[in-house]
């Protein structure tokens, strides 16, 4: 209950004063801006096939036809009123790729964003973009080899690689072995504490 005597009024309308100051501002900390630098994407192209597999966890070919089948979705197109020109898919792409191919710190979303010159929201909205793109595809492109496909396959990693019966290996899969191999069996010792091995594909 407000009173009209003038100590009363006073205080009400300091209070009134607050309040329209919060209402006006966004923030009510202020804003710390930190220094971010594009230079990675300026060069992101000019890596070696090897130094660019690393990065995405793919060849640049592939990469460019997944942003292919990306750039054509309508979550990459600016429908909003927002004049703001939309970050690029292959921005999108590319760091949401390395997102996904690390686990724990490597994966911080802090650490992409001060590397690439992006938000904290930005980084996860790329991510979150990319990764509903990817699932909507999931049914025209995630299929089961047929059982002739299967043979060419499995007879291909007996020949290359010495694995029969095998149609398929996740990257970073290891092959565990029965006992310790006699030339130069260290090496085979993983950080799982067993004797394995792992080929790159």
């Amino acid at each position: 209950m407000i009173r009209n005597d003038e100590e009363n009024s006073c205080e009400f309308n300091e209070i009134m004063d607050i309040y329209r100051h919060l209402l006006a501002s966004r923030y009510l900390n202020p804003i710390s801006r930190i220094p971010k630098s594009r230079s990675m994407l300026d060069i992101f192209w000019h890596y070696p096939e090897n130094q660019f597999r690393q990065i995405v966890r793919m060849n640049k070919r592939s990469f460019l036809r997944l942003l292919e089948i990306l750039s054509a979705h309508p979550i990459f197109s600016n429908t909003t009123q927002n004049p703001k020109k939309p970050t690029a898919a292959w921005i999108q792409l590319m760091i949401a790729l390395q997102r996904f191919g690390c686990f724990g710190n490597g994966a911080s979303v802090d650490g992409y964003g001060r590397l690439f010159g992006f938000s904290h929201g930005s980084v996860c909205k790329f991510t979150e973009q990319v990764k509903q793109v990817l699932l909507s595809l999931n049914d025209a492109v995630i299929k089961w080899p047929t059982v002739e496909e299967r043979k060419v396959i499995s007879r291909r990693f007996k020949i290359k690689y010495g694995l029969p019966g095998c149609v398929g290996i996740v990257d970073g899969t290891h092959i565990i072995l029965s006992q310790r191999p006699h030339v130069d069996g260290e090496v085979f010792w993983n950080r799982k504490s067993q004797y394995s091995l792992m080929k790159k594909l």
